[in-house]
C-alpha cells in the first residue's frame, strides 16, 4: 500500500488499506490530486507490480487483535510489517490507556471501538478520581 501511496496511485492503494484511518486519508488523497501521481515517485514505482491484495481474514485478524491468526495469514514482508506495526501501535495504545494518558492513547487510537474504549476508560478514571476511589498523584512521594 505504502509504495502505491508514493507513487499517487491512491484508488489503487485504497484496495490494500487496513484500517478505516488508512482509507479516510486515500480517499481524500485521490479527492485533491485524483490518481495521476502527482508527485516524483511516479516515475520509478509507475512499472512497479502491486502488493498481493491482503485477504478478509488478514484484515479482520488484524482488526479483531487476533496475533497469532493474523501471524498465520501472513504472505507477504509488508503483510508482515503491517503486523508487528499493529502490535506495536496497540500495546503502546493500552499502555497509555492504563497509565491514563488518555490524550496520548487516544492520537494512537484508528477504530472507532479504541477510541470510544479510551473514552470510557477516561470517564471511568475521572469518576473514580472524584469519588476518592482513586488517589491522584500530587508529585510528592
Amino acid at each position: 500500500m505504502l509504495k502505491l501511496k508514493s507513487a499517487g496511485k491512491y484508488a489503487d492503494a485504497l484496495a490494500y488499506a487496513i484500517h478505516q484511518a488508512e482509507a479516510e486519508e486515500l480517499k481524500t488523497l485521490h479527492k485533491k490530486y485524483g490518481s495521476a501521481g502527482a508527485n516524483c515517485f511516479t516515475a520509478c514505482l509507475g512499472g512497479a507490480l502491486p502488493p498481493p491484495v491482503r485477504t478478509p481474514e488478514f484484515i479482520k485478524a488484524i482488526q479483531n487483535y487476533d496475533w497469532p491468526e493474523a501471524a498465520r495469514l501472513v504472505t507477504t514482508p509488508e503483510e508482515k510489517q503491517d503486523l508487528d506495526d499493529s502490535i506495536a501501535r496497540v500495546d503502546q495504545m493500552l499502555k497509555l490507556k492504563a497509565e491514563g494518558m488518555y490524550d496520548d492513547a487516544l492520537k494512537l487510537a484508528i477504530l472507532s471501538s479504541e477510541a470510544q474504549d479510551i473514552a470510557d476508560a477516561r470517564k471511568g478514571g475521572t469518576a473514580a478520581v472524584q469519588s476518592g476511589r482513586v488517589r491522584q498523584f500530587t508529585g510528592q512521594l
